[in-house]
């Protein structure tokens, strides 16, 4: 209790039997409320100031009005930008294609106009020239579908037939304008 700082103590005492009562003296009991109330000033000078005074209360609360963040408008200007360079990247590629559509267009026009050219060039049968091809067998699967009007699966035989004797002839055919043309 002397120099050094003493926490306060409390002590609490039962007793049951009136006969071994404690008494204290008139100055114990004095200097248990002075250390009281010492404590309790301590803790009041310990209590932060209040936050406000009676004057802010008088004032009307403050009103907020929302501004966004630069940090807020940078993102929402870096969307923008973003989505700006995502159309002209797609612009530039649609146009880019185009470009080559058209290329690739011109060029195919100038090969169907050289191989048109290549046909009236080359000696082409004319229609008089030209025979019939499998005629016979063309005969058979026409008599076929008259006499078989109603069941035409019956003729099935003769339809591969002529099918085989026309490609056949396609093959001749085509192998005859080559030679015609890698001769001349």
């Amino acid at each position: 209790m002397g120099g050094q700082t003493s926490k306060t103590r409390k002590f609490t005492l039962e007793n049951e039997e009136p006969r071994n009562v404690i008494k204290v003296s008139d100055e114990v009991v004095s200097r248990l409320r002075k250390s009281m109330e010492e404590v309790r000033k301590k803790a009041a000078a310990e209590q932060p100031p209040p936050l406000y005074t009676g004057e802010l209360e008088r004032q009307p609360p403050p009103f907020y009005h929302y501004e966004p963040s630069l940090t807020s408008l940078k993102i929402r200007q870096d969307a923008v930008d973003n989505l700006k360079k995502n159309d002209q990247y797609w612009e530039n590629r649609i146009k880019d294609l185009e470009r080559r559509h058209d290329k690739m267009r011109v060029i195919m026009e100038e090969e169907f106009t050289k191989a048109m050219e290549d046909l009236r060039v080359e000696k082409l049968r004319e229609p008089s020239q030209c025979s019939e091809i499998c005629p016979d067998i063309k005969k058979n699967v026409v008599d076929c579908y008259k006499m078989y009007s109603r069941e035409p699966m019956r003729c099935a035989k003769e339809v591969q037939a002529f099918t085989a004797c026309v490609d056949s002839n396609r093959v001749t055919i085509v192998e005859e304008a080559r030679c015609t043309v890698k001769a001349s």
